[in-house]
């Protein structure tokens, strides 16, 4: 090779690796910036990556945003939305792949109970109600908060509900919230959430495994152990 053939050689692949694409193929995507990598999925120059990420607050925005929100931010469109989707969701399932073997496993009410008194903020003296996903073996999947205020006087919504199992593809869920009152025992709308949230379970294939009531202290009450709510 010439000299003249090996500057011009030396003058391209400076070049490549100045494109993320280049150095993801000489250095691998752990060099790359996050902009980088979303326009590399994207198919988009960084600028305007950056501000697509700028619009959705980094990250998790993104990653919360639905299809037709991302759709609408400028330069996507449907199919560059669903495949940024779809590349998020390829992350998340490798995570729980991957965390598998530290996922609790869940063997009665109590545990649950605990699992999410941990989690929660009984300082706010709201109503809240979370969804536990669990595996086809009682491991925890996911843990989500997805009501917070009078969880006596919403409608019950079964989108909302079952999301988190769908997410995971989890087989069954455990419904819990809180009494700030501090009293455990189950309203009569406490009965009725549950019996709608079962029934909108067996139409979607997950299975309702509880609806636990949390007090005061370590108190809480299994509506199935008690028998209302479930048939």
């Amino acid at each position: 090779m010439s000299s003249k053939q090996r500057l011009l050689a030396g003058g391209i692949y400076r070049q490549t690796l100045e494109t993320p694409r280049g150095r993801l193929r000489e250095t691998g995507p752990a060099y790359l910036s996050l902009p980088e990598l979303v326009g590399l999925v994207l198919d988009l120059p960084v600028p305007q990556a950056t501000q697509i990420l700028e619009t959705f607050d980094g990250l998790p925005g993104l990653a919360a945003a639905s299809l037709p929100e991302l759709m609408n931010a400028p330069g996507i469109g449907e199919s560059k939305a669903a495949r940024l989707k779809a590349a998020l969701e390829l992350g998340r399932q490798l995570t729980l792949v991957s965390n598998y073997p530290d996922r609790p496993w869940i063997r009665s009410p109590l545990e649950i109970a605990n699992l999410v008194r941990g989690r929660m903020d009984e300082s706010l003296g709201q109503e809240q109600m979370w969804v536990v996903a669990l595996g086809s073996r009682c491991h925890v999947l996911d843990v989500r908060m997805i009501y917070q205020g009078n969880v006596g006087s919403i409608v019950v919504r079964p989108a909302e509900i079952f999301r988190p199992a769908v997410r995971v593809n989890a087989p069954s869920i455990v419904i819990v919230h809180n009494h700030p009152s501090g009293e455990a025992a189950p309203s009569p709308e406490d009965i009725g959430i549950t019996r709608e949230i079962v029934k909108a379970g067996h139409n979607l294939a997950i299975k309702v495994l509880d609806h636990l009531i949390l007090g005061a202290g370590k108190q809480f009450v299994s509506l199935k152990e008690r028998g209302v709510g479930f048939p």
